[in-house]
């Protein structure tokens, strides 16, 4: 038979996801969490027992679901860098659908938040070994260039995901020039298609040159 309270942790979860993504880490207020989800604060220490178990559960339970369905696709049939770049479009669609609140987490990660220091540096450990493996592999068998792995994923992540949080950022600071704030706003530029448009673009940078052939 399931706890009476059991309904209670999903309510403070649900309302937690949105006033995370409101506020961030910092301005979040477990007591205005148990406020709009009515339950009062004797359940919330219950259940999670202290802001950063909450928020590191918010944050684990936003990432989880997208981290698996990397492993999955990594660990599928077929030339490495068409995983890659499944993967690639699956964890830029995952920072394109979150990114306001990762622009939040920005903020929350340089002032130092415990919860959220720990989460950036267990998630990023996972999805970059994920990145890197294909990317050794895809080296290994002639498919991406010689570069160093490390690199290669600088490479990729400044062209397809930095743009994302940088232009939300920038949008939500007011630090945009006008013509600047006409065409990120008006354009497809946080959409998947040009997402995966900028994937491409980071793969064929990252293809192998072909050597001439010696000149005679």
């Amino acid at each position: 038979m399931a706890r009476p309270s059991k309904q209670l942790d999903l309510a403070l979860l649900r309302e937690g996801r949105t006033q995370l993504e409101r506020h961030g880490c910092r301005e979040l207020s477990v007591r205005e969490v148990c406020t709009a989800a009515g339950v009062n604060l004797g359940m919330f220490h219950y259940h999670f027992g202290t802001k950063d178990a909450f928020v590191g559960r918010l944050l684990e339970e936003t990432y989880g679901p997208m981290f698996a369905r990397l492993g999955k696709a990594a660990a599928s049939e077929g030339d490495p860098v068409d995983r890659l770049r499944t993967i690639l479009l699956l964890f830029g669609d995952w920072v394109r659908e979150h990114r306001l609140l990762l622009a939040r987490l920005v903020s929350d990660l340089i002032a130092g938040e415990p919860a959220v220091v720990a989460f950036v540096q267990k998630a990023e450990t996972r999805h970059i070994a994920v990145i890197a493996g294909l990317v050794v592999e895809a080296q290994a068998k002639g498919r991406l260039g010689g570069a160093y792995p490390l690199e290669a994923i600088a490479v990729i992540g400044g062209a397809c995901f930095l743009p994302l949080l940088v232009g939300t950022l920038a949008l939500n600071a007011g630090q945009v020039p006008p013509i600047l704030r006409v065409l990120l706003e008006g354009s497809d530029f946080f959409t998947t298609e040009a997402l995966g448009r900028r994937i491409d673009i980071a793969l064929r940078g990252l293809a192998p040159v072909p050597h001439p052939p010696p000149s005679r």
